[in-house]
């Protein structure tokens, strides 16, 4: 659409002022472009200036609001349908108008001062940061010697080699007990989407079942994951988080204008609860890493790891599902990213190149935290057939998860010579706390043939189903 038809239809109308001069109109009928030229800069800025009048202030800039320019400045007292759509989609490439675009911006605007706010008093009044700062310090006034903190053991790992264990000390679990109750109901900080370790009603299970419909499956491994999530990582995550962004929203000057308390109070009452919250924010932190890590990583065996190690990664499982899962150099259909602990999977339904996908996540680790490595003797490329476990569950041809037929068999003969042992008088209390361990997890992954399973040896040996928990472990 024309911009010289709009305004030709309203320049010879009595009811409008006439804002065009003989030169002027020569202009208008010799020059034609349309509304999205102007607002993108395609039109040159002496054209632009001859014809609208534009000062710099609107001829340099883009995003100009040209519905006031149009009305106030130029002094017209009309508006078109026509140049309101066109500058709708200047401004909104979804399709939705400027004005709802507005809106909806406002609405967020006021949510997330509402949300802030709702965080500064809860901070303020928060008694569990202001306890448990003291008795960290206390804890390190107490224990200066950080080698004192933890007790070293091991565990055999299922490929033969032992895997350490740093374990804190009863004083030091209470602690990291207290600040994961800060960290997940008090401040309510969430891990990313894509995570599925350490979360309530999430397990390898269901990061497994993110992937069954896939056809191509990538599998990468961190080397080293929690030794490698080191304080400056952690920190940089830690207040890239809704929560610790408040920091932010209390403009310097006033921190120091607070500080040395020249402020006005009636101007600026807002800013000392803020300063207050940045206070016990920035010593929550310290205090938090201070107690997490052991020797500038954190320890596998410590409760509060699995918690850092969530909410280190957010970064770089927001950069990854924006970066990677939308391109389409590395696969021609949209990939499906998620990630247990330190185990990334990517799949897609058509196949992934698998070079160029490693090179990007190789990038995004890099950046973010230079100590993070992919493992290459763990990296797999998997299609569902029966040598296809992600996450420890298998992905057969039917794209349906299984135990695993060995797995099955074996758990079929413990659960037989469980049930014979019983009736036989035996004390098997420990044992068939693991068996049937393994068949509660087996069964999460395929509910209804462990169900049958279980029902057969019950009714073998005429034991109610419901009951069998009870029977073995009393």
């Amino acid at each position: 659409m024309k911009i010289l038809n709009i305004y030709k239809n309203h320049h010879y109308d009595d009811r409008k002022p006439q804002i065009f001069t003989e030169a002027e109109t020569a202009i208008l009928d010799t020059t034609a472009f349309t509304i999205e030229d102007y607002l993108l800069g395609n039109i040159k800025s002496q054209t632009r200036e001859k014809l609208f009048f534009v000062p710099e202030t609107y001829a340099n800039a883009v995003e100009v609001d040209l519905m006031d320019y149009l009305l106030n400045y130029l002094g017209l007292g009309f508006w078109d349908s026509k140049l309101q759509n066109a500058i709708d989609r200047h401004y909104n490439e979804d399709g939705i108008s400027y004005r709802k675009y507005m809106e909806k911006k406002s609405r967020q605007n006021l949510k997330r001062q509402a949300y802030m706010q709702n965080m500064l008093s809860r901070v303020c009044n928060n008694n569990y940061i202001e306890v448990f700062i003291a008795d960290c310090q206390a804890f390190k006034i107490k224990f200066p010697n950080k080698k004192d903190w933890y007790t070293i053991s091991y565990i055999p790992k299922h490929n033969g080699k032992r895997r350490k264990l740093t374990i804190p000390i009863q004083e030091l679990m209470e602690l990291q007990h207290k600040a994961l109750r800060i960290l997940n109901i008090d401040l309510k900080i969430k891990s990313h989407n894509s995570a599925h370790a350490y979360i309530t009603k999430r397990s390898n299970v269901t990061n497994a079942m993110m992937h069954k419909y896939s056809n191509h499956i990538v599998a990468y491994d961190l080397k080293d994951f929690f030794p490698n999530t080191n304080r400056t990582f952690l920190r940089t995550s830690l207040y890239s988080t809704q929560v610790f962004s408040i920091i932010d929203i209390v403009p310097q000057e006033l921190i120091l204008d607070i500080s040395q308390n020249t402020t006005n109070a009636n101007n600026h009452q807002w800013a000392t609860v803020g300063y207050k919250a940045i206070l016990l924010l920035d010593a929550f932190i310290d205090n938090l890493l201070d107690i997490a890590l052991y020797e500038d990583g954190l320890p596998q065996g410590s409760p509060l790891s699995p918690t850092l190690s969530n909410i280190g990664m957010r970064i770089i499982d927001h950069t990854i599902v924006k970066t990677i899962c939308s391109n389409k150099k590395l696969s021609k259909t949209k990939l499906i990213y998620t990630r247990y602990a330190d185990d990334l999977c990517f799949s897609s339904l058509r196949p992934i190149k698998l070079d160029k996908i490693t090179a990007e996540v190789e990038k995004i680790l890099h950046n973010n935290n230079q100590k993070y490595k992919l493992n290459p003797e763990k990296t797999k490329y998997l299609k569902p057939s029966y040598k296809c476990y992600v996450t420890g569950v298998k992905i057969n041809e039917k794209h349906e998860l299984t135990f695993g037929h060995e797995k099955t068999a074996l758990l079929k003969q413990s659960l037989f010579k469980l049930f014979l042992a019983k009736k036989n008088g035996q004390d098997i209390k420990e044992q068939a706390q693991q068996i049937l361990g393994v068949h509660s997890y087996a069964q999460s992954i395929e509910p209804n043939h462990m169900k049958l399973i279980l029902d057969k040896y019950c009714k073998k040996f005429n034991i109610v189903p419901k009951t069998v928990y009870k029977y073995f472990l009393k």
